[in-house]
């Protein structure tokens, strides 16, 4: 009698292992290998992450619950021990068992890299709009090229450009045209010498060189900013706004972009003209 229950209690644990949805511990031969390398483009990383691309429907939304870490910083590599990945799971008692888990996890940021093509082309078109002249194709750009943006191709623009006395270069800061896109970040400009002499007499001298876009030329009306004199520069972007008493470095009217200057850094700003000593720039 005991031998026949014995029979249906072994052919029913067996039949389960035929059914559909995820099979029992008992049931698996052999534990689901976690991946040992992995790219990420969010934040934080999940254990769903590190499942294989043939991973079980089910097995895939149970670790899509599990967080194991932030993502990596751009550029960088975080390295998962064993243990921390226990840890996450520790309390699925039954996701658990069907894993097995490598020693240790490299989990690498994969969002898009900013290209330097772009970071070119956006200082180039700012020099042709303030009538600079052309970027020197022997102009050598430095930068964090690990840089990234949450989507491919983001068009970047200049909001302020200086002359670095340490490195002796121009310095431009640049960032996504769609704030939300990237990071201010700055670019140094190795320039060759038949140039860098007339660079740095621009920028180290604010009220020297009229830079504004020639394009500018086309609006009138009464001229709302003096060169030479005091005027108030609001900054306003991602839900900030500051003020900076700054010196125009040259007449303004109303909408017209000039540049203006802090003077204590001798940060150089391109600002709209918006009122009567007042002017408007991007953070």
């Amino acid at each position: 009698m005991w031998v026949g229950k014995n029979f249906v209690l072994r052919w029913a644990l067996c039949s389960l292992c035929l059914l559909p949805a995820v099979p029992p511990v008992w049931c698996r031969s052999a534990a689901l290998p976690l991946r040992s390398t992995v790219a990420v483009d969010h934040s934080p990383v999940l254990l769903s992450d590190l499942l294989p691309v043939d991973a079980d429907i089910a097995i895939q939304k149970a670790s899509a619950s599990v967080v194991l870490c932030q993502a990596p910083q751009s550029g960088s590599v975080r390295l998962l021990q064993a243990k921390e990945i226990l840890r996450s799971i520790a309390a699925n008692t039954e996701l658990l068992p069907m894993l097995s888990i490598p020693a240790r996890v490299a989990v690498r940021d994969s969002s898009p890299r900013i290209q330097q093509g772009s970071v070119r082309e956006a200082i180039a078109d700012f020099l042709r709009a303030h009538a600079w002249g052309d970027l020197p194709q022997a102009a050598r750009l430095e930068w964090p090229e690990s840089l990234t943006t949450n989507r491919e191709h983001a068009p970047l623009q200049v909001i302020a450009v200086t002359w670095d006395t340490r490195q002796q270069s121009p310095q431009f800061r640049l960032r996504c045209t769609q704030r939300s896109d990237c990071s201010d970040f700055l670019v140094h400009v190795a320039l060759p010498a038949s140039v860098a002499d007339a660079w740095q007499r621009h920028l180290v001298s604010p009220t020297s060189l009229r830079l504004t876009s020639a394009a500018s030329s086309a609006l009138s009306g009464p001229m709302l900013a003096h060169r030479g004199k005091p005027a108030m520069l609001v900054l306003q972007g991602g839900g900030m706004r500051a003020s900076l008493p700054v010196i125009c470095a040259e007449p303004g009217i109303l909408n017209q972009q000039i540049r203006v200057f802090d003077t204590h850094s001798r940060r150089v700003f391109y600002a709209y003209v918006v009122g009567e000593g007042l002017l408007h720039a991007s953070l």
